[in-house]
């Protein structure tokens, strides 16, 4: 298919995904933000005893936008390797789901699979059409050149 729904990461593949390396599931910006404290020095773990309004501006400052970052920050106690215990985060809280988000989780999943389904047929349609259109200009153009 020209556009697959992959459940997994919760997002759309296409044909030419395979030429491009495989995304790790830790988003690229929080990586990013990991190096960078790692590089500088933060204290991260002191991020979980700041109040509110110093983790807002910490926040801010450091440009962390992510829900699950900013949750995850508030609970870290500074053990281990933070990427580790941050995917380890991310894990726990998509298994600790109630029945209903798994459903709608499902639900929406399914919706998306058809959806990549239809796109897919769209784009192979367009294709077609496209391959269509120039062999029929082709001869047209082959015809007039031979009643010439």
């Amino acid at each position: 298919m020209a556009v697959q729904y992959d459940s997994d990461s919760n997002s759309f593949s296409t044909i030419f995904d395979g030429l491009i390396a495989k995304i790790s599931p830790v988003k690229k910006e929080i990586k990013e933000f990991f190096e960078l404290a790692n590089a500088k020095g933060i204290p991260l773990d002191k991020w979980s005893k700041a109040s509110d309004d110093v983790f807002d501006k910490l926040c801010k400052q450091f440009k962390v936008t992510d829900s699950e970052l900013k949750n995850f920050l508030r609970t870290w106690d500074g053990s281990g390797d933070i990427l580790e215990a941050f995917t380890a985060h991310m894990k726990q809280s998509t298994e600790s789901m109630t029945l209903f988000q798994r459903g709608a989780k499902a639900a929406g999943t399914a919706i998306k699979t058809v959806g990549a389904a239809v796109a897919s047929m769209a784009i192979t349609w367009a294709i077609s059409e496209v391959i269509s259109i120039i062999s029929e200009l082709t001869r047209k153009g082959i015809d007039r050149r031979r009643n010439c």
